[in-house]
């Protein structure tokens, strides 16, 4: 991201006091007036994980319906392409690997069958600090 724009946590700690001025807050209002849950853990639909720990409680804190969030990428390859005026909310997390290509003896990227590029997951030697946006 651009270093004119605060760092996340700034933002969400903000919008977090914010809300909690407001009475907006998710941990003011945990049960809808029906008795359901005003909140539900946010997941990944393509992999039907749940999102954890300061992603989850950024996700929740958008106040959508429905608990489903992906990446541009990902919506994209499960054919659930992101509309052009939608915006993206921005996570963070730390990752310890990352997916690379498998280069043939030639240096090029190899092919799978179906023409797509053959990756595999490699470790890094230290944890990379990732920013994406994901889509509700």
């Amino acid at each position: 991201m651009d270093n004119n724009y605060p760092p996340l946590s700034e933002k969400v700690a903000k919008k977090l006091i914010a809300d909690f001025k407001a009475g907006t807050s998710i941990f003011q209002k945990p049960v809808k007036e029906d008795g359901k849950a005003a909140f539900a853990l946010p997941y990944n639909p393509a992999t039907d994980k749940n999102y954890r720990g300061h992603v989850a409680l950024i996700l929740m804190m958008q106040g959508r319906e429905d608990a489903r969030w992906m990446s541009f990428d990902k919506a994209s390859y499960n054919k659930t392409p992101v509309r052009k005026e939608e915006k993206g909310t921005w996570i963070n997390f730390y990752a310890n690997s990352e997916i690379q290509p498998i280069l043939n003896d030639k240096g090029e990227k190899g092919l799978k069958e179906n023409g797509k590029p053959k990756t595999h997951r490699v470790k890094l030697e230290a944890p990379v600090l990732k920013e994406y946006a994901l889509f509700n």
